[in-house]
């Protein structure tokens, strides 16, 4: 080891470890912090050679994480102050309230992202409808509104009982005719499959008409906040505590906004556009960022490592799990075990059969 240029890293370092704010909570967007962050970072190319994983290197289509004319308060307003909301089980309220910025997130990039969807639409582990409000207020066009859950709750919004069919999505076949719907949404459940991602969305595709849009979040397994949490000494990936019960709940398997866009291709859609909320980016994981690059590690820019993925894909070709698919399209190995053996749809799901929620909704 030599000790003067361990001295010289740990002084550069030095800033990054005396920054605590980067680990358990990011500061919310600082429009001069950020320009400062972007002027610093502004240098980091973006693009390099293929990954060892197979994932071919892409140019992502990026979304600007920005500012709309709702701000949280309207959105938390809108949410929480009515009958629907009041009307819910507990355990649905309190998660609604304790995600009321994360949902908010996901509300300001569809607002702010230049589509005006359209319906009829399918929310695929809607959480019973908790959106609907600002749905049915911001986005009526998207309407009419249908749900797909593991189990169905029964939900009456003025006085209107929304559709919901029960759906085990790495199992089933949606209910529904071919190409009836223009807009599927798949928030914050891609990261909790276990056994078969392309089956899930080449059902999706079935359902979308041409040109119709399929819209996933996923937290972002390659955010630099998970850098600060391994130099912390904690586990970087997140909600991943064994839960013997009920394993669908748990986090299975996190996704990078390159997976996301490659899954998404394997299933005929395109034009896939991203967002990772790099506005969340805070200062010590700016500095992260800055110092890796300067050591020529980094291969991507800024807004590839926010916390978050919101991927906007659109359905370019009809693509089911009944056709014939080339195997880097059904099975890509990126993904997959590359061992036949373990590559084979099984013939009982772990589905909970007896999942201690079902109780707290009654």
């Amino acid at each position: 080891m030599d000790i003067t240029a361990q001295g010289q890293r740990s002084a550069t370092l030095g800033k990054i470890g005396n920054q605590e704010s980067g680990i358990d909570t990011p500061k919310g967007l600082d429009i001069t912090a950020q320009s400062q962050r972007s002027a610093t970072l502004g240098k980091i190319s973006g693009y390099a050679t293929p990954s060892k994983s197979g994932i071919r290197n892409q140019r992502v289509n990026y979304l600007e994480s920005k500012a709309t004319d709702v701000d949280i308060r309207q959105f938390e307003e809108c949410l929480c102050e009515n009958n629907f909301f009041s009307d819910r089980p507990e355990i649905m309220q309190a998660y609604v309230r304790s995600n009321i910025p994360r949902l908010y997130r996901i509300f300001r990039n569809m607002r702010s992202c230049g589509i005006d969807f359209k319906g009829p639409s399918l929310d695929v582990g809607s959480g019973w409808g908790i959106l609907y409000p600002v749905y049915k207020q911001f986005f009526y066009g998207m309407l009419p509104y249908h749900m797909a859950e593991l189990f169905c709750y029964e939900t009456i919004c003025d006085g209107e009982k929304l559709p919901c069919v029960i759906f085990e999505c790495e199992k089933d076949q949606l209910p529904h005719e071919d190409s009836g719907f223009a807009l599927v949404l798949f928030f914050d459940v891609l990261e909790h499959l276990i056994i078969d991602p392309v089956y899930t969305v080449l059902e999706f595709n079935r359902v979308l008409g041409k040109g119709g849009h399929l819209i996933i979040n996923t937290p972002n397994a390659a955010a630099v906040q998970r850098v600060l949490k391994i130099f912390a000494g904690q586990n970087p990936a997140t909600e991943n505590e064994i839960r013997p019960s009920s394993i669908y709940q748990r986090h299975n398997r996190e996704w990078t906004p390159d997976e996301v866009c490659q899954l998404m291709e394997c299933c005929g859609f395109g034009n896939c556009a991203i967002t990772t909320n790099e506005d969340m980016i805070t200062h010590a994981e700016a500095d992260i960022l800055h110092f890796a690059d300067e050591k020529g590690l980094l291969n991507k820019a800024e807004n590839y490592f926010g916390p978050e993925i919101f991927c906007i894909a659109e359905k370019r070709e009809d693509r089911t799990i009944h056709d014939d698919l080339p195997e880097e399209q059904r099975w890509p190995e990126w993904l997959y075990t590359a061992l036949d053996i373990y590559r084979r749809r099984p013939k009982i799901f772990p589905i909970h059969a007896e999942n201690p929620e079902t109780e707290l909704l009654k």
